[in-house]
């Protein structure tokens, strides 16, 4: 039976292999997985559990495919180890924008960001084989365990569920029904699934680095670029432009607007769901919906109602 680390076990294996470390420091990353920084040089990635051992084994075998991947930095790995398992990855040096620091500058320098995100999944996608990543969740089961497709995630949050007014419920299985009638002109590809801003790392304005490859799944390009459009319609228009022009293939910009809706609606959903109106992914997801879809009256905790306005 495989063990999994503490705290204690990891500050242990970590001095072990990096003795004469000055800084080293924890933080959490949600609930499975401890992450040790050291030096701000390498990671330390210890799962917590099951689940979250076999999502950073496949998040391991991801950064292995990507090892030659040069157009942004992004985490190499560098060792691991079976019992407890751990691995071990370059440090992703840079700061995060907040989505209003992105969203604030000039558009040239957004488009500028856009078009480095899209050169980067075009590689991405072109790098990573579809039917070697079915192959390898299929052998770590991750599709079977708490990782839930989207068509069963949205299912469950917006068919299932009664929103709070007569409004919210319509929409919400309207989009979803709209979610599901989806065409795509472009194949299924391996996407980082997860490139919104906290993800993102920047040197001054400039983008630098792309890090977190844990929720890296199967999907489409329009699936990828959801999060552009929480930050900007200009980023979306870009980012949509540059990879067709990588790719020759004509994306659908109203299917990433969908996925982004549907997100939205679906994390309100199960905020509202868990009582944990007090979690920022809450008031995210609100702002957004009531910005998008101002007919729902969405509840914005009341104590940033009075700045929505001028935030948005």
């Amino acid at each position: 039976m495989k063990s999994f680390a503490n705290i204690d076990t990891a500050t242990n294996i970590v001095k072990n292999i990096y003795p004469n470390a000055i800084d080293i420091s924890f933080i959490e990353h949600g609930y499975d997985n401890l992450v040790a920084l050291v030096d701000g040089k390498y990671a330390f990635k210890f799962p917590r559990n099951r689940y979250a051992y076999l999502r950073d084994e496949y998040e391991e075998l991801v950064l292995r495919d990507l090892d030659s991947l040069t157009l942004l930095t992004i985490p190499k790995v560098l060792g691991k180890d079976k019992n407890p398992y751990y691995f071990i990855t370059s440090f992703v040096p840079g700061d995060h924008l907040n989505t209003e620091q992105v969203r604030n500058l000039q558009v040239k320098k957004q488009q500028k960001v856009a078009d480095k995100i899209a050169q980067f999944a075009f590689a991405m996608h072109s790098k990573l084989s579809v039917n070697k990543a079915m192959d390898q969740r299929r052998k770590l089961k991750l599709d079977t365990l708490k990782e839930e497709p989207w068509i069963i995630y949205f299912e469950n949050k917006l068919n299932k569920i009664t929103f709070p007014n007569n409004e919210q419920n319509k929409l919400a299985k309207e989009y979803y029904t709209k979610w599901k009638a989806l065409t795509y002109l472009t194949p299924e590809v391996v996407v980082h699934d997860d490139l919104h801003n906290e993800n993102l790392m920047f040197e001054g304005t400039n983008l630098v680095g792309i890090v977190d490859f844990g929720d890296t799944n199967i999907g489409h390009p329009e699936q990828e670029f959801r999060q552009m459009y929480r930050i900007s319609e200009v980023m979306l228009d870009m980012v949509i432009q540059s990879y067709g022009e990588l790719s020759h293939f004509k994306l659908n910009k109203e299917a990433s607007i969908l996925w982004a809706i549907l997100q939205e609606l679906a994390v309100y959903s199960e905020m509202l769901t868990n009582t944990e109106k007090n979690r920022p992914s809450y008031f995210r997801a609100a702002k957004n919906l009531q910005k998008w879809l101002p007919e729902g009256n969405w509840q914005i905790p009341v104590k940033d109602t009075n700045n929505f306005a001028t935030k948005q």
